[in-house]
């Protein structure tokens, strides 16, 4: 196991490797920092306001869109969000937020009541999950809040609730789930709501990690033109999308870079409860136009990687270390996934509680 200096020097390392490489615009490296430092302050307990519906509030009906195509091929490729928003995944939603608001946890439900475990800042808007940052909760009461909100999937009825001081929070339902909204600002409520849709990017549900894959041609690949992180959990008999985002191309070579160099694993794992695939499309600039893609899964619960091998269409596992999750463990990924129980992974995922 390495020590603390050991694993200082990986946080540093992973971090300055990330930050030089992401649009200042969007302060990725900043809050994934700030979620490291959110995740080792214990004991922090914070009564977000919420609500269960008190009346039934008429709400305007979101307009329907497909779902997503079962061809990988046809799904669209991301944009790296560097603007003043950014598009946040959950199961079968997505919907625009604020740039800069933080990630967090929110609603789930236990017991028959709606609970919060988060270490975020009560004093920061964030988008929260129903997932535990934290083995601190609170039971959701109505209130005040500090800051604005956007929950995704909450087992809270659609309407409104008046939580007072100007605020209201909303929640309507896109598909099978819900989007909750918290603030002060009507226009800025209603441009949050009025994005939500049936999402596209990743598959809402998957009924386990995939196999890899690595597609090229005799004289290889193309451009790189796209890249996407989708990270899973399991839900049931199955696993649902918990968060996605697209990956910058420094991030997504680094990526690769990484599990190319990773000594091999051949450990064999029974059953996994959280994975996460990056896939790559890259250009074919030597045949017919079209895509070429390359996904790589990390096993979180197995501490392993899998990728294609190409010409041979093999398969390669390899150690899953801080060097291979350094690349796409950024954005929202230290505040809503787990991580595997090794030491290192404190440093880009919640880590084990208890």
């Amino acid at each position: 196991m390495a020590d603390d200096t050991e694993l200082d020097r990986l946080m540093r390392e992973g971090l300055e490797r990330r930050a030089g490489d992401v649009d200042v615009t969007a302060p990725v490296a900043q809050r994934a920092t700030a979620a490291v430092r959110r995740r080792h302050r214990r004991g922090l307990v914070i009564g977000f306001a919420a609500a269960s519906v008190a009346a039934v509030v008429v709400v305007a009906a979101l307009g329907s869109t497909p779902p997503p195509p079962e061809d990988p091929d046809d799904i669209p490729a991301p944009a790296i969000d560097t603007g003043e928003w950014r598009t946040e995944y959950w199961a079968d939603l997505q919907v625009d937020v604020p740039a800069d608001w933080d990630w967090g946890g929110g609603p789930l439900e236990s017991g028959g009541q709606p609970l919060v475990c988060t270490n975020v800042d009560p004093e920061r808007p964030y988008v929260g999950r129903p997932v535990a940052q934290t083995d601190v909760c609170s039971v959701v009461r109505v209130g005040e809040p500090t800051a604005p909100y956007v929950w995704l999937g909450s087992p809270l009825e659609p309407g409104a609730v008046d939580l007072g001081g100007g605020w209201t929070q909303e929640t309507v339902r896109v598909g099978e789930s819900t989007v909750t909204v918290a603030t002060d600002e009507a226009d800025l409520r209603d441009r949050i709501l009025g994005s939500a849709r049936e999402a596209s990017l990743c598959r809402a549900r998957m009924p386990g990690p995939p196999e890899p894959r690595s597609e090229t041609t005799e004289e290889g690949v193309g451009d790189l033109l796209s890249a996407t992180v989708c990270a899973y959990q399991a839900d049931g008999d199955d696993f649902r999308l918990v968060y996605g985002s697209g990956l910058d191309p420094a991030g997504a070579r680094d990526a690769v870079a990484a599990v190319d160099a990773a000594t091999g694993n051949d450990t064999h794992c029974r059953a996994t409860s959280e994975f996460v695939v990056v896939s790559i499309a890259f250009s074919d600039d030597f045949g017919a136009p079209r895509r070429l893609h390359q996904d790589v899964v990390y096993d979180l619960t197995c501490g392993h990687v899998r990728t294609g091998v190409a010409p041979s269409g093999g398969v390669r596992q390899v150690d899953l270390t801080a060097d291979t999750v350094a690349p796409w463990a950024v954005g929202g990924v230290p505040g809503i996934l787990s991580g595997p129980s090794t030491q290192w992974a404190y440093y880009f995922f919640i880590g084990v509680q208890g």
